[in-house]
């Protein structure tokens, strides 16, 4: 039995080898940014492609933002040159950027607790704020420009706000991301709370991967608190969440009945997810649940979450875990398709057709839930 057991245990290891092997080469074949493309170019930028991203961070200050936690929570803005097509890849660190092919930095600053309230209201007008929590392996630059691309493909006209958690911003350090994302929990909660209370709108919340496990522990905080105020002022997305399904059921059944559902951005051919499932022991993740595993009914059987199929959109990398990416430049015509955000009839099952449909037809066909 003994030699059994080690042998099983040999063979999980060796599977968590080759996952890791797997991410790390993906990882090298992708450039991203790095801490030089957020340094401020004296280059010329047409005004239309310049976005203000407003930051939020637990990192800590060491010559720029890096894994390092901090206990202070810092608040600042970049105003982003983003090029036209707003294109997947990240073209940025050029030493004279190109405005029609290169993302760059024009203008940073830092600012205080109600500076920056005062900033975001005046930024967002009419419109709602939006809050992005980034993911796993991603570095304070890419969170970024990543929030910039997104803010210029979805035609976005409220204050976007990244929360940058401290992660590592290393495709080996998926448990030193975790304990990151858990340090965070208590100034996400903290920022909520500011931001439900000095805005009169809804504040759009959007969290990536294991960005989605820090939103829910940090709504699991906030119920815990009673803070129920915060939570229903709260338009939840979570995009390929990177969380344990069972933990999920168990969370959102503490956290209680919600005025807004909260919407899962699944597919299950996500491989970034079945990668983190093997270094969390097998357990699936949420993201990656498919709309026929028997799971689904499970989920959407809670009351307040719309767990939304996206598998007919392409991905643009090899992972299959940015479909989001698509999502968000469609934003604005299927907002406008039926109803208001994602024009869903409420929590359940919906699986997306196509992403063409929108124009036709509601976007979601509802699954029924026994």
């Amino acid at each position: 039995m003994r030699q059994m057991t080690l042998v099983t245990r040999m063979a999980e290891a060796a599977g968590r080898g080759a996952a890791l092997l797997l991410v790390v080469l993906v990882a090298a074949c992708t450039p991203r940014p790095g801490p030089g493309a957020l340094t401020p170019r004296d280059v010329p930028a047409d005004p239309a492609q310049v976005h203000r991203v407003f930051v939020v961070t637990t990192r800590a200050d060491r010559g720029g933002y890096g894994p390092d936690l901090s206990f202070t929570t810092r608040y600042g803005y970049y105003d982003v040159s983003v090029p036209p097509d707003a294109a997947r890849q990240l073209r940025s660190g050029a030493a004279v950027p190109d405005p029609a092919r290169d993302y760059f930095v024009t203008e940073i600053g830092q600012l205080d607790r109600a500076a920056f309230h005062r900033a975001i209201r005046a930024h967002s007008g009419t419109e709602p704020p939006g809050l992005f929590v980034h993911g796993y392996n991603t570095g304070h630059p890419e969170g970024v420009l990543r929030l910039a691309q997104l803010t210029a493909s979805a035609g976005y006209k409220g204050a976007p706000i990244l929360f940058s958690w401290p992660s590592e911003g290393s495709p080996l350090d998926y448990v030193g991301d975790r304990q990151g994302a858990l340090f965070s929990r208590d100034p996400l909660a903290g920022l909520l709370a500011d931001l439900t209370h000095h805005h009169r709108t809804p504040v759009m919340l959007f969290g990536h991967s294991m960005g989605g496990f820090l939103i829910v522990e940090t709504m699991r905080s906030l119920g815990l608190a009673g803070r129920h105020d915060v939570l229903n002022d709260l338009d939840t997305v979570l995009a390929s969440p990177d969380i344990d399904v069972s933990l999920f059921v168990r969370t959102m059944h503490q956290i209680g009945p919600l005025r807004r559902p909260v919407a899962v951005l699944a597919a299950p051919g996500d491989r970034a997810l079945a990668i983190a499932a093997t270094l969390s022991g097998g357990r699936d993740r949420l993201g990656a649940l498919g709309i026929d595993d028997p799971r689904v009914s499970q989920v959407a059987g809670l009351g307040n979450v719309e767990l939304i199929d996206i598998s007919a959109i392409q991905p643009g990398d090899r992972l299959g875990h940015d479909r989001y990416i698509r999502l968000a430049k469609e934003y604005s015509r299927l907002q406008g398709a039926d109803g208001p955000r994602t024009g869903l009839r409420g929590a359940g099952a919906y699986v997306l057709r196509s992403i063409d449909d929108a124009l036709l037809a509601p976007v979601f066909d509802r699954i029924d839930i026994q």
